[in-house]
């Protein structure tokens, strides 16, 4: 309004903006891409199965982003790698880099997308579908390090739940 620009704020230890942006592109990405899996293929039956015994309704389920991380290791890095965001999910830690290729940080797990208050994909929760599912259970991308994210499992969101139905927004400090 009056001319003067203002720098980017930038936390310590904070990704550039650019290579920011390409970790955000990539979990886009991924819970596109988890979603797929989950709700358009055979592969995500069972899933979908475990969803109706837990009483949580495909609406719901779809609302969230709720997907399925697929049991072959490797498809999603082979996905991002074909669209040219493999760096970006390096980055945020959904794919590894080893002595033997390319790794997938979830193998067949059901997987909840947090997002942030911009409503961009900032990490990944996972539930376990199988007895020892190799992975991990959450991660937490260094794109939403020191901010603030929105998940519907959080404390405060089971809160304020009772307080406003018409939705499950709440944040907490990562």
């Amino acid at each position: 309004r009056y001319g003067v620009t203002l720098p980017e704020s930038q936390e310590p230890g904070a990704p550039p903006p650019g290579e920011r942006e390409a970790m955000y592109r990539a979990n886009e990405f991924a819970a596109a891409f988890f979603g797929h899996l989950l709700w358009k293929t055979p592969a995500g039956e069972a899933a979908r199965a475990y969803l109706k015994r837990r009483s949580l309704s495909e609406e719901t389920a779809r609302a969230f982003i709720v997907g399925l991380a697929p049991a072959q290791p490797g498809m999603l890095a082979n996905a991002l790698k074909r669209r040219g965001l493999l760096d970006g999910a390096i980055k945020t830690g959904l794919i590894r880099r080893d002595g033997a290729g390319l790794r997938d940080l979830f193998i067949g797990r059901l997987m909840f997308p947090i997002r942030d208050a911009q409503g961009r994909v900032v990490a990944f929760g996972g539930r376990v579908l199988r007895a020892r599912a190799p992975g991990v259970g959450c991660r937490r991308a260094p794109s939403c390090r020191g901010g603030r994210a929105a998940s519907p499992s959080s404390p405060g969101a089971r809160r304020s739940a009772a307080a406003r139905s018409s939705s499950l927004r709440a944040a907490w400090r990562l």
